[in-house]
């Protein structure tokens, strides 16, 4: 699913990865660097919210449940910021009902963890 956004898929682009779990974080922006993508990995809401304003980051990958500031908060603060940017949900414990309000809130899309890397 997605929210009528275009993705750019070309290696110039910005990604900043948002999540509390440091191992999916790292493994994410490994993934993605080897892919050519220039990638910042965060380990929290707040960290993120932080970074965001001060980067040019095109999509950002967050996961919906954290801490201290959890993935929903973090989205609806991008959009204000930012209505153009791609924002991804991830989440190990998603109900179809999150995913509507996420996509509602401008997220381009929603995936449940684990996912596949293609």
């Amino acid at each position: 699913m997605n929210n009528g956004k275009v993705l750019n898929r070309n290696t110039s682009t910005n990604i900043l990865v948002v999540d509390d779990d440091i191992r999916v974080a790292d493994m994410l922006k490994n993934y993605l660097n080897c892919r050519g993508y220039v990638v910042t990995a965060v380990y929290g809401g707040r960290e993120a919210l932080e970074i965001f304003s001060t980067g040019d980051f095109h999509i950002v990958i967050v996961d919906m449940n954290m801490p201290d500031v959890n993935g929903m908060a973090v989205l609806k603060n991008i959009m204000i910021t930012d209505p153009s940017a791609v924002v991804i949900m991830i989440t190990g414990h998603g109900t179809i009902d999150s995913a509507v309000k996420a996509i509602n809130h401008g997220a381009y899309d929603f995936i449940a963890k684990p996912f596949k890397w293609e």
